[in-house]
C-alpha cells in the first residue's frame, strides 16, 4: 500500500540527492600528492570526500537493483490484468521508471567520474603505465 510506496519513493529522492552532491564534487575530488609520507591536512578531506563519494555510489547502485527486481520487474511479470486490478500503483509505477532511466543516467556520469580519477591516479604516480 501507501507505506511501502512512500518507502522506496523517499528512499529514491534521497539517493538522487546525494547523486547530485557526487556530480558536483566530483571535481574536486583530486588525488592528493605524496609527499615525505606525511597527509597534509587537504588531503585528508580529499580522502573523506573519496570515501563518502564511494559510499554514496554504493547505495546509487544498490537502490537501482532494488528498483529493477524488487519493483519494475515483478510489475511487468505480474502483466496487465494485475495491473488493470491496481490502477492506484499506475503512477508510482511511472516515477519509479523516470526515477530509474535518473539513477542510470548518473551510472554513466559516475563510471566516467572513475575514470577520470583513475587516468588522474595514473599520471600523478609514476612507474605506473596505461
Amino acid at each position: 500500500g501507501c507505506g511501502t510506496w512512500q518507502y522506496i519513493r523517499d528512499k529514491c529522492d534521497s539517493v538522487l540527492s546525494s547523486c547530485r552532491y557526487i556530480i558536483m564534487s566530483a571535481s574536486s575530488t583530486a588525488v592528493p600528492e605524496k609527499r615525505d609520507s606525511k597527509v597534509k591536512e587537504s588531503d585528508l578531506s580529499t580522502a573523506k570526500r573519496k570515501k563518502m563519494m564511494v559510499k554514496e555510489v554504493r547505495a546509487h547502485q544498490q537502490l537501482i537493483t532494488e528498483i529493477e527486481f524488487e519493483w519494475l520487474r515483478q510489475w511487468c511479470i505480474q502483466g496487465q490484468r494485475h495491473a488493470r486490478l491496481h490502477p492506484f500503483w499506475h503512477r508510482p509505477i511511472e516515477r519509479l521508471q523516470e526515477s530509474y532511466k535518473q539513477l542510470e543516467r548518473f551510472s554513466l556520469i559516475a563510471i566516467q567520474i572513475l575514470k577520470d580519477s583513475s587516468m588522474t591516479v595514473e599520471k600523478k604516480t609514476p612507474g605506473v603505465s596505461e
